[in-house]
């Protein structure tokens, strides 16, 4: 697993120790890597145990809102701690990305985009 924290990325203000897995999981109608990354780095400093105030979760602060939500989709219990999975993260974004697009939105409607 990648090493976490803004202090094991590569460049300032992207989270490229975990680019591998925003392209191995992302949605299958796609995302810019590159713009995940630096809205993973600005959601979290690249940190996949932040827990935020407004009960969001991990890399990319998955809010706590979609939580049945992902757990029905996925067949596990998504909870605070289970986000903290890079990978769990990451295929949750995903699932977002896919359930605003299909709404008419962007992909990166839930992060301010």
């Amino acid at each position: 697993m990648p090493a976490p924290g803004e202090q094991a990325t590569d460049t300032y203000g992207r989270c490229t120790q975990y680019e591998a897995l925003l392209t191995e999981y992302a949605p299958t109608i796609g995302w810019d890597v590159d713009k995940m990354s630096h809205i993973m780095w600005r959601e979290s400093r690249c940190t996949p145990t932040l827990y935020s105030v407004t009960r969001d979760s991990g890399l990319l602060q998955i809010n706590k809102i979609n939580w049945d939500d992902l757990s029905k989709q996925f067949g596990v219990s998504v909870t605070k701690e289970a986000l903290y999975d890079p990978v769990l993260n990451i295929k949750s974004a995903a699932v977002l990305c896919e359930a605003w697009d299909k709404h008419g939105y962007s992909c990166y409607h839930p992060w301010g985009g």
